[in-house]
């Protein structure tokens, strides 16, 4: 299966990019995932970030993936 990948602020910095698909086998949820990008990338699992699917916030990382799902990660928001 496929899925989009979208990092947002610093994560983009980490990553060296905006957006990227990836394929997974069926069956994987969020947390093998967290744990492929931390090994393909220097750094990202010292980040803090929320993980949204298909736009709504996840609450419960052990949620399986499905084809064609967008994954976003999302630094917390600072303002003033």
């Amino acid at each position: 299966m496929q899925v989009v990948l979208r990092y947002y602020g610093r994560l983009t910095d980490v990553t060296k990019k905006k957006e990227e698909r990836i394929e997974l086998s069926e069956g994987v949820d969020i947390v093998f995932l967290e744990g492929l990008l931390c090994e393909n990338y220097v750094g990202f699992k010292e980040e803090v970030y929320a993980i949204f699917l298909n736009k709504k916030k996840v609450e419960d990382i052990n949620t399986v993936l499905s084809n064609q799902d967008e994954i976003s990660f999302m630094p917390p928001f600072s303002g003033g």
